[in-house]
């Protein structure tokens, strides 16, 4: 072959690489998306939360990731990437608080990590999808709180109904696919059956499988509180007292309003015997020390004397003596004296 005719063949070659691992980035509605053909990897940001996603590898389930893909702009801010092995093509289309993330495999999925530090924690949001369920506590929430009953429907979730989610702090359940950005107030919803897992090696990520069974959708909740729970108000709260979640036994769900200080001396001794040794905190009354014979409720200044006769600093220092702490259950409600007492604890509406 001739040198020369070699010689530029090469440069042809090399500029055609160097051609084919250049990045690709679209952005639109806040969203930026950038794919690197020649890290095989896709990077989801948005302008409010920083990156979503990075990392971002596209495979079929059960399979290693695909490989050889080219990535290209398509229309005005779509982002379509082809791959030879397999044979399959993929989109990613930013929309107003939604990205739209398709394939031409039924089984294809996509692996990633999702930045998770505290202040953004996996989280189960409201699942319009779900069974419609009216709460009867809203009945008290108005008849006796004073308060109006919230307009926003409540719905049981598709998965785990039945199952009340408590965390506090860098948590992994890879039954939640959803995360809460505490900063900015903003939700981020996976697809139903994306699976969320701790990284073990850095604790502020999550590694994220979602399945792409022809198309997925990342939703934005901004304002998750206020607008979509459609609450008065938010304000995130502040958590850095506890370095872990509580463990706490209260008295209600075991005795109601009946509970008496001989109940809680009993179940404190069991737990601090039984219990503590193994990380055991909080001993929580939770109402019946301040009814009247009529059962209504007073505040806490009329303490229940008949059942609690030693009264609460005595029940607190014995809470205390057994190694754990005492907790109490506030009602500072309307019926319960303290509007006219202490009116500076509530807000109006204006």
């Amino acid at each position: 072959m001739n040198r020369g005719l070699f010689t530029v063949l090469t440069a042809l070659l090399l500029v055609a690489g160097m051609h084919a691992q250049q990045q690709v980035t679209v952005s639109g509605y806040g969203w930026t998306v950038t794919a690197d053909p020649a890290e095989s990897t896709v990077t989801v940001e948005h302008e409010r939360l920083g990156p979503v996603l990075r990392n971002v590898r596209l495979g079929l389930r059960g399979t290693e990731a695909v490989t050889g893909w080219t990535a290209e702009r398509s229309g005005q801010d779509q982002l379509l990437i082809r791959s030879s092995r397999p044979m399959m093509s993929w989109r990613f289309e930013p929309g107003p608080d939604q990205l739209t993330i398709s394939s031409t495999s039924y089984d294809a999925q996509l692996t990633a990590t999702a930045p998770a530090p505290v202040t953004r924690i996996p989280t189960r949001l409201i699942d319009r999808e779900g069974a419609p369920v009216v709460w009867l506590g809203n009945g008290e929430v108005k008849g006796s709180y004073g308060a109006e009953v919230p307009g926003v429907p409540s719905f049981l979730p598709r998965q785990n109904p039945e199952v009340m989610y408590f965390s506090l702090g860098q948590v992994s359940n890879p039954l939640l696919h959803s995360l809460f950005d505490r900063s900015t107030g903003i939700a981020i919803d996976f697809p139903l059956h994306t699976r969320m897992l701790r990284n073990a090696a850095d604790a502020d990520e999550v590694a994220v499988t979602i399945p792409v069974e022809d198309s997925a959708l990342v939703r934005l909740y901004p304002d998750y509180f206020t607008k979509t729970l459609e609450l008065p108000f938010y304000i995130p709260f502040n958590d850095t007292h506890f370095p872990s979640a509580p463990m706490v036994w209260s008295s209600w769900t075991s005795y109601y309003e009946a509970v008496t200080e001989a109940d809680i001396v009993r179940n404190t001794d069991w737990l601090s015997e039984n219990l503590r040794p193994y990380g055991f905190q909080y001993v929580q009354l939770d109402d019946g020390y301040d009814r009247d014979e009529t059962g209504q409720h007073y505040w806490i200044e009329n303490w229940d004397t008949r059942k609690f006769p030693h009264g609460p600093q005595w029940l607190t220092s014995y809470i205390k003596s057994k190694g754990l702490r005492a907790g109490i259950w506030l009602v500072p409600n309307a019926y319960g004296g303290a509007v006219q007492q202490h009116p500076e604890w509530y807000l109006r509406y204006k």
